[in-house]
């Protein structure tokens, strides 16, 4: 079985997680992270670690993960690492654990999010996998030079912006209760 971790691009210029975590300390106040990775020995430890130097980061399989009681206080940044081989036949039940992973960290643990699908796969599947993650409100941010790697973000402060009719202009005016109605 090849380590596709091994694929990571180790500079972190030309690498769109690293500029994420960069950008995600320049913007906010980055006291505790999460590192979701189920590459074994990913290189991507040795190079997001670094910059997170003054941060509580908390590392766990996501076996571990999915079993684990959700923290009380969430995650102001958290960072997964998934491996996407559809040709295998666990590959339905392990893409369902890592959507699993995927969600939880979204919704109840983390702030910020940033999500990296290693593939060694041709653009059908790639886009497939693309289209199943923006679903998710996941937004697609790049890959990396060898396309072994699709890098997504989740930023809860930027998801939706706020269209223009929802603010309170026209909302429970009572002086204009006497010239519009409906």
């Amino acid at each position: 079985m090849d380590n596709l971790g091994d694929n990571l691009v180790d500079n972190s210029q030309n690498n769109p997680c690293v500029q994420w975590v960069e950008e995600a300390l320049k913007n906010s106040q980055v006291r505790r992270a999460l590192l979701v990775d189920s590459v074994h020995s990913s290189p991507l430890t040795s190079i997001v670690l670094p910059a997170l130097k003054d941060t509580t980061v908390i590392k766990m399989t996501p076996a571990d993960y999915i079993t684990s009681t959700p923290s009380s206080e969430p995650y102001d940044l958290g960072i997964a690492t998934f491996v996407f081989k559809p040709d295998e036949d666990s590959h339905k039940e392990n893409m369902e654990k890592n959507w699993s992973c995927i969600a939880r960290m979204r919704d109840l643990e983390c702030k910020q999010l940033c999500v990296i699908m290693q593939s060694s796969h041709e653009s059908p599947q790639k886009s497939n996998l693309i289209a199943e993650m923006t679903s998710m409100g996941l937004r697609y941010m790049g890959n990396d030079e060898a396309e072994s790697e699709l890098y997504f973000e989740f930023n809860i402060h930027d998801y939706k912006n706020v269209p223009d009719w929802f603010n309170s202009k026209y909302w429970a005016h009572p002086e204009r209760w006497d010239k519009e109605r409906w």
